[in-house]
């Protein structure tokens, strides 16, 4: 739903991810903050 909102392929959205990510955090743990403050900001309703 996340990548399909912002017109991205999930690959791409991973990739926005894990470049924004600082580099002591693993990818997983990113993917989850990022999906967490996604649902708090109102997820597909937003």
């Amino acid at each position: 739903a996340i990548a399909a909102q912002r017109s991205l392929s999930l690959a791409a959205l991973v990739a926005e991810i894990d470049e924004t990510r600082t580099r002591d955090a693993n990818l997983s743990s990113a993917l989850r903050l990022y999906v967490l403050a996604w649902a708090k900001r109102g997820g597909a309703g937003s």
